[in-house]
């Protein structure tokens, strides 16, 4: 797949932007708020219909504009696609070949994105919460089923939790048989992933990390159980405590994924540079996780999150990263680690939110 051209209109800081991108990969050197992030954010909102820096549409509307427009057209083989996605201040919209879609996993099955950004650190020394994300979000884009056992899960905790808040807790437990049944069925597949993202840390790290370096995950359930009965039993013996403090304390909204080299949590004593690079190694291993799972190349999109990486390690990085179906990168100036001359290269600067192609 390629986006031949991106239209942008009122997004963030950029006012009208017609670009021209079919190439392997699109490169925008700009210095920092002249809007390089912006372009990489409109696509990734137009094939996911979500922000990787806003939580609200609203925030995303150029100032003193009452909406934003973004439309990518995309080739594949020899079917075309135009996506339309606007927000006019109150509601979404996604066109699909002016075709109005009702969910946006018509987007992210059919147009894979990946972005890279200064944010993936998170991943690596965030809060449990922030872990589990990752791990959600690699399953997501490649099993619904997982995707709705994620949805139902948050529904049943929200929906129990709400209970537990009421005067009369009588019938907070009426979920319990749901939330063991789809608890076992996250677990499952959280295994599932965890052992194959390992397999391809442990063939790619050493690209990257000293030989010596054995980094791996481990997937650290909350209730150590696969049986449904078992879970409900849990759940039905800490009662008291979820009573207590107004939310349910065990299943797998509270699972934890821990990085390890060797027995050691690696996060305690690594320098900031090698955990940058894990964090990049993640998103390495996304994309080799969505190649094997569904055959698809997403689009990648990395943006400038190279700064306390070497030389060496830049070089090897973009050597091996492969399995995309189109790439776009931001640069500062003077700063292009990028040089892969056997591919189509487009490159356009930006200053102040004017764009012109090199």
């Amino acid at each position: 797949m390629t986006i031949k051209s991106i239209g942008i209109k009122n997004f963030r800081a950029l006012e009208e932007v017609k670009l021209y991108t079919d190439g392997d990969c699109v490169i925008f050197i700009g210095n920092n708020g002249d809007g390089k992030t912006s372009i990489l954010e409109a696509i990734y909102y137009c094939l996911t219909s979500s922000s990787f820096r806003a939580k609200e549409n609203k925030y995303l509307i150029r100032k003193n504009k009452e909406g934003f427009n973004i439309k990518l057209n995309i080739s594949e083989g020899e079917r075309d696609y135009i996506i339309d996605s606007s927000y006019n201040g109150i509601e979404k919209k996604i066109l699909i070949n002016d075709k109005q879609i009702s969910d946006r996993r018509e987007l992210i099955y059919n147009f894979p994105c990946i972005p890279f950004i200064s944010e993936d650190i998170n991943f690596i020394i965030g809060n449990p919460s922030e872990k589990r994300k990752f791990f959600d979000q690699v399953i997501s884009l490649t099993d619904e089923e997982y995707l709705r056992s994620i949805k139902k899960y948050k529904g049943y905790i929200t929906e129990r939790n709400r209970l537990l808040k009421l005067t009369d807790k009588s019938l907070f437990y009426i979920n319990d048989e749901n939330i063991a049944s789809t608890n076992v069925s996250i677990q499952k597949k959280r295994k599932e992933a965890v052992n194959k993202i390992n397999r391809i840390l442990e063939e790619n790290y050493q690209l990257f990390f000293e030989k010596e370096n054995n980094i791996k995950i481990e997937y650290k359930q909350n209730i150590e159980s696969d049986d449904k009965e078992v879970i409900m039993r849990v759940l039905y013996d800490n009662r008291d405590k979820d009573i207590e403090r107004m939310s349910t304390q065990r299943g797998v909204h509270r699972d934890e994924f821990i990085i390890r080299n060797g027995g050691d949590n690696y996060i305690n004593y690594a320098s900031k540079g090698q955990l940058r690079l894990l964090a990049l190694l993640y998103r390495y291993a996304q994309i080799k996780y969505i190649n094997e799972q569904t055959g698809k190349k997403p689009f990648v999109l990395i943006d400038d999150v190279f700064l306390e990486l070497d030389k060496e390690r830049r070089k090897v990085f973009f050597e091996k990263l492969e399995g995309y179906s189109e790439l776009f990168l931001t640069f500062l100036p003077g700063e292009n680690y990028y040089n892969n001359k056997d591919i189509k290269n487009v490159f356009y600067t930006i200053n102040k939110g004017i764009i012109s192609k090199l």
